[in-house]
């Protein structure tokens, strides 16, 4: 897998973790608890990887 197909996937699987959450980040049943990781950190990828609640309404699920 290349780079990008990684980044990718990651894109898609944090997008699939926010509606899930109803893109509540921190917090009990929040992406954070979920995936374990501080929720500075997960803000920190969604900025990254140019996540916005916009953007991830048109990705279908796979």
């Amino acid at each position: 897998m290349r780079e990008a197909e990684i980044r990718d996937l990651e894109r898609r699987n944090l997008i699939a973790i926010l509606k899930h959450t109803k893109w509540k980040i921190s917090g009990a049943d929040g992406a954070a608890e979920f995936l374990g990781v501080h929720p500075a950190t997960l803000a920190s990828r969604i900025r990254s990887l140019k996540i916005t609640r916009s953007q991830s309404e048109h990705i279908k699920k796979s």
